[in-house]
């Protein structure tokens, strides 16, 4: 699906014929490094951009979370040593309904979820929601990194 936007506007007083033109969105591009510093073979399985409650994502709660964008990464294995670049580019205007509450899905994130050879689920969230149009101060720890954390236990949720 593209994401240009017809919209209509007059071509000049209010008497005359609506013209079409197409609108393009703000799009955001990100890139992303993941490094496997382990021990044994990580499998990265999907990559989306979430809105919700909490900057841990929706593998470590029991509150929905809406996915605003899957990235068109493939999967693939990263071995240990390995370091994978991601880019994701995606619309930074999303249209939500009007009734959204944005109070309660404070927390804008873009989640990576992997798996390990030996069948541990992780989810890595990075948490983008004061990104902006131009981004916070160098200093700002929303450019720290981020660990993958314990796993996701078979009940869907983590410890």
């Amino acid at each position: 699906m593209s994401p240009e936007v017809v919209r209509l506007r007059p071509m000049g007083d209010s008497y005359v014929p609506l013209v079409q033109e197409v609108v393009r969105p703000t799009l955001r591009h990100l890139h992303y490094t993941l490094s496997n510093t382990g021990k044994q073979t990580l499998y990265v399985k999907s990559i989306e951009i979430l809105r919700g409650p909490h900057r841990r994502g929706h593998l470590f709660s029991h509150d929905p979370f809406t996915v605003l964008h899957q990235n068109e990464v493939k999967s693939c294995l990263l071995e240990p040593g390995e370091i994978l670049a991601i880019n994701i580019e995606h619309p930074a205007d999303f249209k939500l309904p009007a009734d959204f509450d944005y109070e309660f899905n404070s927390h804008e994130l873009v989640s990576v979820e992997l798996i390990a050879a030996d069948g541990s689920r992780y989810q890595m969230c990075h948490d983008i929601t004061e990104l902006g149009a131009s981004g916070p101060d160098l200093h700002h720890p929303l450019w720290d990194g981020v660990a993958s954390g314990r796993p996701v236990r078979g009940d869907g949720f983590a410890l």
